[in-house]
């Protein structure tokens, strides 16, 4: 079981006002226009919009900085812009400024410097601080471990319907099962893995699916162990093919440690089933996927 973080993301719809910065405004949303058909065009967008003070823009423009993936690449560049938006209290900012500081090759000082932030955009109620907040505290890398705490984080971002939050109080509930030496934490879990399962997320079908097949916190279910595993393979692979290729490193499995872990299960699983019954599995899992894809 792994905690998940959220990691940097840019605005990419447009935004109507911001405090009557019209100006501002009217150029961020020609670099969101521009955004994925020429970033190099959307930055010079969002320069322009972040030097009228419009924290969304001074936020885009560090993400920019931020994307090794570009030529604009520059990590100090974007400290200073998040830092910018961070301090008039952009919640976005504050997370992904923390981010950057927390990856500062291991510094004490930044490391504290970027639980500070986590904590500043956590208590404005920003979901993805919350998570990764909450994963600072559950693990205890540069803060003292507190999972009671990790849960409260998690649960706030819950509260907002964050998946990656549900995803994470599975896996806080199930530390506090073998910390504790308390199985009922395990119903917890998977109550928390079957919503993050029903938003589409793959780990959380993956861990329900396992807890299904092993009668781990709820009653042994094969068939829908078997649909859910089937479902975040089909997610998986249609996401990023490649990480479905065949690879002589994982014995002939898939190249990604995530789907050969959904592979293996789903071979234990058939073990145990008719062919009828795997048959009614991926019906059930054609179905859940049909119905969604026309959502």
């Amino acid at each position: 079981m792994f905690w998940e973080i959220d990691p940097i993301k840019i605005i990419s719809t447009m935004v109507l006002k911001e405090d009557s910065n019209e100006e501002g405004t009217k150029l961020f949303n020609l670099g969101i226009i521009e955004i994925n058909r020429d970033p190099i065009n959307a930055h010079s967008y969002f320069q322009k919009s972040a030097s009228t003070g419009l924290a969304k823009a001074q936020f885009n423009l560090a993400c920019i900085y931020a994307d090794r993936k570009l030529p604009l690449f520059n990590r100090e560049d974007a400290i200073k812009w998040y830092k910018i938006a961070a301090k008039k209290g952009y919640a976005p900012a504050q997370h992904n400024l923390a981010i950057l500081l927390e990856s500062n090759n291991g510094s004490t000082e930044s490391q504290k410097q970027a639980i500070n932030w986590y904590q500043s955009a956590a208590r404005a109620g920003y979901p993805p601080a919350q998570i990764n907040l909450g994963v600072l505290l559950a693990t205890g890398d540069g803060i003292e471990r507190d999972l009671k705490t990790a849960i409260n984080w998690f649960s706030q971002g819950a509260d907002q319907n964050h998946v990656t939050s549900f995803y994470n109080l599975g896996v806080a509930y199930e530390e506090m099962a073998r910390t504790n030496e308390a199985p009922i934490y395990q119903i917890y879990a998977a109550r928390w893995y079957r919503r993050g399962a029903i938003k589409g997320h793959s780990k959380s079908m993956l861990n329900l699916g396992t807890m299904l097949a092993y009668e781990v916190g709820v009653k042994k279910d094969l068939l829908t162990a078997h649909m859910w595993v089937n479902i975040a393979i089909a997610i998986a692979c249609n996401q990023n093919r490649l990480q479905c290729r065949w690879s002589d490193t994982f014995h002939k499995g898939p190249k990604s440690s995530h789907i050969n872990h959904l592979w293996d299960l789903r071979i234990h699983i058939e073990r145990q089933l008719s062919g009828k019954q795997i048959t009614k599995a991926n019906k059930l899992a054609a179905e859940i996927i049909s119905k969604e894809t026309k959502l």
